[in-house]
């Protein structure tokens, strides 16, 4: 286990925040508790945990579900797979992936462009309609209660419902949680073993944690990448302390490749303009 350093204590208590409410000064104590009904919260700043608390029956021995940030585990792997010549970000998707193969939507569409968000196929992820495309995926990938004929996996919902082109693939930045599990399959594929066990063996167990962690399953027994990561909150500092020290862990060895952190925290005039295109 790689210890995390201490750092000089964080005042959390003199902390005056805008109450968004009601637009009047308030407490931290209040704005975490009553505003943001936060679980936990950990500060590192200059090399030092500065604050650790915890709150609304949260531990610190707790797993809890990072949501959309579990995307990293698979954008980090990619990065060791590039390095490691598994798979090029140039490589079309749909020959790692062989259930989009006969999708011509999914022609042209490379690792690299799922990577940015910018694939080009029409989809969209409204939390709030009953009748959207994510709740067919919740209801696809076990979210939601569904019937057995709705609950066909990750992988068989995109050949279903990722089937259009929009655009062009690399023009237009569309948020879409789908698409991640597709990059664990194309970097199961070229390893050849299950995408859980890539994470664990390159990643998880590089960062000293003091923790097991948990990804959930789709019903077919692929990982659900986009969302569904489980770890504690000590557990989540180290792992993204690895952007925060160039791809090194808290001993200094190397986990993701220092080029590839760089590459993916510079600014990119392609990837903004794509950006732009998808807020308009």
């Amino acid at each position: 286990r790689h210890a995390l350093p201490p750092g000089p204590p964080l005042a959390l208590e003199r902390l005056r925040l805008k109450d968004p409410l009601f637009e009047r000064p308030v407490d931290a104590a209040t704005f975490l508790d009553r505003r943001l009904y936060n679980d936990g919260l950990l500060v590192f700043q200059r090399g030092g945990v500065r604050h650790e608390s915890y709150r609304n029956g949260f531990r610190p021995r707790d797993l809890h579900i990072a949501q959309s940030c579990s995307k990293t585990l698979t954008t980090m792997m990619a990065g060791i797979a590039f390095a490691e010549g598994r798979v090029a970000p140039d490589d079309p998707i749909a020959h790692r992936v062989p259930a989009l193969a006969p999708i011509r939507a999914w022609d042209g569409v490379t690792l690299q462009h799922v990577l940015d968000m910018a694939t080009g196929i029409a989809c969209d992820e409204d939390y709030e309609d009953p009748a959207g495309m994510y709740r067919r995926y919740a209801r696809a990938v076990g979210y939601y209660a569904g019937t057995q004929e709705e609950r066909v996996g990750c992988i068989e919902f995109a050949r279903r419902e990722l089937t259009r082109r929009a655009c062009e693939p690399g023009t237009v930045f569309n948020y879409a949680s789908y698409n991640t599990n597709l990059i664990a399959a194309a970097l199961q594929s070229a390893y050849g073993c299950p995408a859980a066990d890539l994470y664990e063996r390159h990643l998880y167990a590089r960062i000293g944690a003091e923790s097991p962690c948990q990804l959930n399953l789709d019903p077919k027994g692929a990982p659900l990448v986009e969302g569904h990561l489980n770890l504690t909150l000590r557990d989540f500092a180290r792992w993204a302390l690895l952007y925060l020290n160039g791809g090194r862990n808290l001993a200094r060895e190397t986990v993701v490749p220092e080029a590839f952190v760089e590459d993916t925290i510079a600014p990119d005039a392609r990837r903004a303009q794509a950006f732009a295109r998808g807020e308009a």
